[in-house]
């Protein structure tokens, strides 16, 4: 299946955005929407792949990676090479439960790094219905509910 992964057009007129160099606005934008990136914004991130992507030399993107990740508020796992865009999440949130169950399984995907404490914490502060099981513990969300009528007509029969 495609990836794809959606940008507000109001990103170049941003006020962090302007601010940033040209290498700025070109990472910010790869990190935005990279084959690295997930549907959680909490992903492992692969600085030498950036580089070899965006043609940056190692001084242009040491440059433009502090300076986005310091202006954008975006944290980073130097030890296991996680990125978290915190508000990845509230600008691509699930659509429905079926999303939602594709979004969680993105999560094997990441080292288990002390970024998805902030994850769990965005999650209950944007309130994002289909993650609320997921939030209040449970790993995965509620069963849909045509899935629990197919179940029940089987059992019936």
């Amino acid at each position: 299946m495609a990836k794809y992964r959606k940008l507000e057009p109001r990103f170049w007129i941003d006020e962090k955005i302007r601010l940033l160099s040209a290498d700025g606005k070109l990472l910010a934008l790869y990190c935005l929407t990279g084959p690295q990136t997930n549907r959680f914004g909490l992903f492992a991130f692969s600085k030498g792949a950036a580089m070899e992507h965006t043609g940056m030399t190692n001084k242009e993107f040491d440059t433009a990676w502090r300076e986005v990740t310091d202006s954008l508020s975006w944290e980073w796992d130097d030890s296991l090479s996680v990125l978290y865009i915190p508000k990845f999440l509230k600008c691509n949130p699930p659509t429905n439960d079926k999303h939602w169950s594709g979004m969680v399984s993105d999560l094997d995907e990441i080292p288990r790094t002390a970024l998805l404490e902030h994850l769990h914490d965005n999650i209950i502060a944007y309130g994002i219905p289909y993650a609320i099981p997921y939030a209040i513990g449970t790993r995965y969300p509620m069963p849909y509910q045509e899935q629990e009528q197919e179940q029940e007509q089987e059992q019936q029969q």
